[in-house]
C-alpha cells in the first residue's frame, strides 16, 4: 500500500557512540508529561489493558482515565512498541527496530528475546505477534518466526512463502484449524500449525492490508474494499463499503468495525451494512469495561453512547513540543494531543485543552491583556482570560477576500501589541500575511507596508524598540521575498534588513539580532547595515534551524544532536544527550532551569536512545564530555535528492547499510565505501525512505523527490 507523505523530513544525521566510550551522567530530567503519543496496538490481558506507543508500553485498569509506564528493562524504554500478545502468562512485545522483548510478570519487568532472530537489519523488525496455543508466531522483514517456548527462542517458518524477505507486512489470524497470513502482496494459509503455507492468490486478488477471524468468517482489507469467505478462504464474496479504502479492521463483541480516510464505521451484521461511528481512524480497537478503545495518532480514546473522549492521561510518547511559553511561575505547553500547563516545573500537567477542537494542533503562545493567547493550525486564534480553563475563539479580521488565515505560524508580544504571522491552507497559491492586534487578540488588523503579498512570517522577536521579523515564503514563487525585516514604527511600515533567504528563526539579546538561514545562524550589531555568520564546525553540520532562544543575554541553538550556544563568536555544545525535532523551543524558568521540547536521550552499551518525547528540564551541573567520548556525524547530502545521495562518514568505513522503503521493503543494500558513499537512487520512486546502518547507528530517512 502506497501512503501518501505529507510532510518531508530534510535533516538527516546519525550518532556513533563506541562501545568502549562511556558518557558523563546527563543533567536533563524528562519531566512527567504532557502526555499522548502514537499507539499502534491495545490488548486487553490480565484484567488491564495495555497500549503499545511509538514510547514504550503502558497498562491501564481505569479505561483510560490514566495510564501506568510498563518499560522496566526495555531498552532505550522509549521503544516503538508494534504489538503485544500473551502466552501462558508470558508477555510478548514486537519492536520495531529491537525485535522481541518478555515479561513473566504482566509487564512490571521486561528481558530481550531474541535467540534465533540474527540478522540485525531484517529479524528485529517486527510487524505482529500472534498466538496460537502453545506457539507463537511473529511477523517480520525477514518472513515468519515460530516459538514453541514462551518466545525464549526463535526459528524461521517460511515453507511456501514466496519472497520472505521482501515481506511489505504480516498479519495473523486464525479460522477453524487453519492459519492465515496476509503480507501486504499475498495471501497465505497454513493448515500445519506453520509448518508450511500455501498460496491463496489464485482465489483472492487483492492485496491484504488487514485481516480478522470473525463470526465463523474471514474479512480481509484489500484496495478495492472489504473481503469475506465463509469456506475458509475457498472463495471470497465483495462486501458493500462505500466509505474509501478500508485500512483496519477490528471486531468487538458483536460488532465489525473498520477505518477508512480518517473515519470509523460500525457493523453489527457482518459487514453487510455499515454506520459512521467517529471522525476518527484507528490502528487498534478493542472493547473493556463497556466502552470502546480505540488508538491512533492522537492517543487512545474511548467512546460510550455517542460521547467520545481522549484518554491521554500518563500516556506518553507524546510527539514533539513545538510550542512552550513561560507566564511567571506557569509553563505552557502544546503538541498535536492539545494544550498543557504547569505549575512546578513540569512534576506535573494539567490538560488544558477544554473547549478546543479535539487535537488541534498548537503552533505558537503568547499573552497580552491578561489573555493567553495560542496559534493553531486551521482554526486560527484562540484566546483564554483564565489561564487556559476556558477557550474563545478569536477570529475576527483574519478573514480578507474569502480567504481565512487559519494557520498560524508564530505569535509575539512586545507592549501590549501581538504579532501574528498566519497563512491558509485551502488554494494551491497558500496566501499569508502578518497581522496585529492591540486588544488581546479581539480583532486583528493586517500589516503588510512593504511587505510581499505572500508573507509567510516564520518567526518574529523585537531589540529594543524595534520589532524584527523573519519570513519564508515556502509555497509561494515569490521566494526571493524571504529574509529578515525591521520595522521602526512598531509594525506600521516594513523595511528589508539586508540579509536575503528562508529564515527559520529570528531572536535578540543586548547586542544586536540573529536569524538563521538553513544551516547558518547570522547576527547583526548595526540595524541589519553588516551581517556576520556564525557557521557551526564540518563535523556539526545542520538542517534547516529553526530555534534560537535568548537565555541569560546567551545564544542558543537546539539541533538535531544536541543544544549548542555561542561564546565569543563561537558555537560550544551545551548538551549532547537531546535530540530534537527541527521545531521544538527552549525557555528558562525564574530561577534558570531550562526546559526544551526536545526528546531526551539515555546512553546503554555504546548506542544511544530516547527515553522522554515530551518536555525535559535542564537543572544546571556538568554538561561536559569526559576525555575519550565523541559523537561522529554522519552527513547524508543533498537530502531531497531526485538521484545520487552522499553519505559522508569517516576514512575506512565499509559497514553494510540498506535503504528500506515505506511498505518495509529492502530496497538498496549495499556496503559504505570510506569516507563518502554515493548512493544512485534513480531507480527508486519518489518517496521516503529509511536508512540503516550496521552498528550503532539510528535509522534516518532520505526524501527522493
Amino acid at each position: 500500500m502506497k501512503r501518501k507523505i505529507i510532510s518531508l523530513i530534510i535533516i538527516v544525521l546519525f550518532n556513533l557512540i563506541s562501545a568502549s566510550e562511556i558518557f558523563s551522567q546527563t543533567c536533563w530530567e524528562a519531566t512527567n508529561g504532557p502526555y499522548g503519543g502514537i499507539c499502534n496496538i491495545l490488548k486487553s490481558i490480565n484484567n488491564e489493558v495495555y497500549a503499545g506507543t511509538n514510547c514504550g508500553i503502558y497498562s491501564t485498569n481505569d479505561n483510560g482515565i490514566s495510564w501506568n509506564s510498563k518499560t522496566a528493562g526495555i531498552l532505550g524504554e522509549c521503544q516503538n512498541i508494534q504489538d503485544i500478545d500473551v502466552v501462558n502468562n508470558t508477555m510478548i512485545a514486537g519492536t520495531l527496530d529491537s525485535g522481541i522483548y518478555i515479561s513473566t510478570d504482566f509487564g512490571n519487568n521486561w528481558i530481550s528475546s531474541n535467540n534465533g532472530l540474527n540478522d540485525p537489519f531484517l529479524d528485529l523488525h517486527i510487524y505482529d505477534v500472534f498466538v496460537d496455543g502453545t506457539n507463537v508466531f511473529i511477523g517480520t522483514l525477514n518472513g515468519v518466526y515460530k516459538s514453541s517456548n514462551q518466545g525464549s527462542t526463535w526459528t524461521p517458518s517460511n515453507i511456501g512463502i514466496s519472497e520472505p524477505n521482501n515481506i511489505n507486512a504480516i498479519r495473523f489470524v486464525k479460522n477453524g484449524t487453519s492459519i492465515f497470513l496476509g503480507t501486504g502482496n499475498d495471501l497465505y494459509k497454513s493448515n500445519d500449525n506453520g509448518f508450511t503455507w500455501i498460496d491463496l492468490n489464485n482465489s483472492f486478488q487483492a492485496n491484504p492490508f488487514s485481516l480478522i477471524s470473525y463470526g465463523g468468517a474471514i474479512y480481509i482489507t484489500g484496495i478495492d474494499g472489504i473481503y469475506k469467505s465463509t469456506n475458509s478462504g475457498t472463495s471470497w464474496s465483495l462486501l458493500p463499503f462505500n466509505f474509501g479504502i478500508p485500512t483496519s479492521l477490528f471486531n468487538s463483541g458483536n460488532n465489525l468495525f473498520c477505518s477508512s480516510n480518517g473515519s470509523t464505521y460500525v457493523s453489527s451484521n457482518g459487514g453487510s451494512s455499515w454506520t459512521l461511528v467517529t471522525n476518527k481512524g484507528f490502528s487498534t480497537i478493542i472493547e473493556f469495561n463497556n466502552k470502546i478503545l480505540g488508538g491512533n495518532n492522537g492517543g487512545v480514546y474511548s467512546w460510550s453512547n455517542g460521547t467520545q473522549t481522549i484518554n491521554n492521561a500518563g500516556l506518553g510518547g507524546a510527539s514533539i513540543t513545538k510550542a512552550l511559553f513561560r507566564d511567571g511561575n506557569l509553563i505552557y505547553s502544546a503538541n498535536a494531543n492539545g494544550v498543557y500547563r504547569t505549575i512546578d516545573d513540569g512534576n506535573n500537567w494539567v490538560n488544558i485543552s477544554a473547549g478546543l477542537p479535539l487535537n488541534v494542533v498548537v503552533n505558537c503562545i503568547t499573552k497580552a491583556a491578561n489573555k493567553l493567547i495560542i496559534g493553531t493550525k486551521g482554526y486560527g486564534i484562540y484566546t483564554s482570560s483564565d489561564n487556559g480553563n476556558t477557550w474563545i475563539q478569536s477570529n475576527s479580521g483574519l478573514t480578507l477576500n474569502g480567504i481565512f488565515y487559519s494557520n498560524i505560524t508564530s505569535l509575539f508580544t512586545y507592549n501590549g501589541r501581538v504579532f501574528m504571522g498566519a497563512k491558509e491552507n485551502i488554494t494551491f497559491y497558500n496566501y499569508a500575511s502578518l497581522f496585529i492586534s492591540d486588544n488581546g487578540g479581539n480583532t486583528w488588523t493586517k500589516s503588510s507596508t512593504g511587505l510581499s503579498d505572500n508573507c509567510n512570517v516564520s518567526s518574529i522577536c523585537n531589540f529594543g524598540s524595534y520589532i524584527v521579523i523573519g519570513t519564508k515564503d515556502e509555497f509561494s514563487p515569490s521566494s526571493f521575498n524571504d529574509g529578515v525585516y525591521l520595522s521602526t514604527d512598531n509594525g506600521g511600515s516594513w523595511l528589508f534588513d539586508g540579509l536575503p533567504g528562508p529564515v527559520g528563526a529570528v531572536c535578540s539579546n543586548s547586542t544586536g539580532y540573529f536569524a538563521s538561514i538553513t544551516d547558518i545562524i547570522y547576527s547583526t550589531t548595526d540595524m541589519g547595515n553588516s551581517w556576520t555568520s556564525h557557521d557551526f564546525d564540518t563535523g556539526s553540520s545542520f538542517y534547516g534551524i529553526n530555534t534560537i532562544a535568548n537565555i541569560n543575554n546567551t545564544i542558543y541553538t537546539v539541533q538535531s544532536n544536541g543544544i549548542r550556544f555561542l561564546n565569543s563568536g563561537i558555537w560550544e555544545l551545551f548538551d549532547a544527550y537531546c535530540l530534537s525535532s527541527d521545531q521544538t523551543q527552549l525557555i528558562s524558568n525564574s530561577i534558570g532551569t531550562l526546559f526544551t521540547g526536545a526528546n531526551t536521550v539515555k546512553t546503554y552499551g555504546g548506542g544511544y536512545y530516547i527515553i522522554n518525547n515530551g518536555v525535559s528540564k535542564y537543572n544546571g551541573g556538568s554538561n561536559s564530555i569526559i576525555e575519550n567520548e565523541f559523537y561522529i556525524d554522519l552527513i547524508i547530502y543533498p537530502n531531497p535528492t531526485s538521484n545520487i545521495v552522499t553519505i559522508q562518514g569517516k576514512e575506512g568505513m565499509n559497514q553494510s547499510f540498506t535503504i528500506i522503503d515505506q511498505m518495509g521493503r529492502i530496497v538498496i543494500k549495499e556496503k559504505l565505501n570510506g569516507e563518502l558513499t554515493e548512493v544512485n537512487l534513480s531507480s527508486l520512486s519518489i518517496g521516503i525512505y529509511k536508512l540503516k546502518i550496521e552498528g550503532n547507528y539510528n535509522p534516518a530517512q532520505i526524501v527522493k523527490e
